[in-house]
């Protein structure tokens, strides 16, 4: 507001003036600011990207999806605008546009030579999951697949692709593959993928193992300040498959079993 008060045109401070109400959730009042910094600069496509994310924000697509297009012929390796172009064609239910333009973000990678940090992991592997998401919803399966695994290969540290992969073989009965997938995305740091580990080694038979990786799972959820009722429940009800030769540790189940039921009925 200094800034502006005593040059009104400045068009830096326009346009992070405009983002500043973005960011607080009113694109509304960040339009005019924006707008008026295009007014004293209409080749800096980072302009026209914020001006067109805030038209996407409040539902005036069209507008968006023009300011994008214009973004991107300034900049044809701007990837922020060709993400928000994706989403805005996504919002806007044009889906198979959508994949297009997710799909065209890696090829900026290509285009400009760098390489993803440069490019900003996240948007790349925001974009990669979208793409995916909406080749699975469109009922693409053989698509939607081979988009997880080339998540996998290209984003190697990022848990989301192998938990995606692992649901995919666990849909169609390979469940051995899915659960290798699982126990990948586990040692990434993700609770989800513990949990699905336990819960296919429940389906194979593998009751001690999926006792204690519910175990696991739990921990790791509650150090991230989640609810674990649901999976302690989840986790007492886990019994053998087949009852165990020997009375005595089928009686040792019972009991432990009746334990965990015990300490769930007394938990607030």
């Amino acid at each position: 507001r200094k800034v502006l008060s005593e040059s009104p045109s400045h068009p830096d401070a326009l346009h992070l003036m405009g983002l500043i109400f973005y960011q607080r959730g009113d694109a509304s009042s960040a339009i005019p600011y924006i707008e008026r910094a295009l007014s004293t600069n209409k080749t800096f496509e980072g302009f026209h990207n914020s001006l067109g994310e805030c038209f996407r924000v409040i539902g005036r697509f069209e507008e968006a999806k023009s300011k994008f297009e214009l973004a991107l012929a300034l900049n044809p390796t701007y990837a922020s605008a060709a993400f928000n172009l994706g989403l805005t064609y996504q919002a806007s239910r044009q889906y198979e546009k959508a994949i297009q333009q997710y799909q065209h973000i890696e090829r900026i990678s290509d285009m400009s030579g760098q390489k993803v940090t440069a490019l900003g992991p996240k948007l790349l592997i925001d974009s990669k999951i979208r793409e995916c998401d909406l080749l699975q919803a469109l009922g693409k399966t053989k698509g939607a697949f081979l988009c997880w695994k080339n998540g996998t290969e290209t984003f190697p540290e990022s848990d989301i692709f192998y938990n995606e992969l692992g649901n995919f073989y666990g849909q169609f009965g390979k469940h051995q593959k899915a659960l290798s997938l699982y126990l990948k995305a586990a040692e990434l740091g993700s609770y989800i993928s513990e949990l699905n580990a336990a819960n296919m080694l429940d389906l194979v038979g593998q009751f001690k193992d999926a006792r204690s990786t519910f175990s696991l799972a739990i921990s790791r959820a509650e150090v991230m300040g989640l609810d674990t009722y649901h999976m302690k429940i989840r986790k007492a009800t886990v019994l053998p498959r087949t009852l165990p030769a020997e009375s005595s540790e089928i009686i040792s189940i019972r009991k432990e079993f009746e334990r965990e039921l015990d300490r769930l009925l007394v938990t607030d």
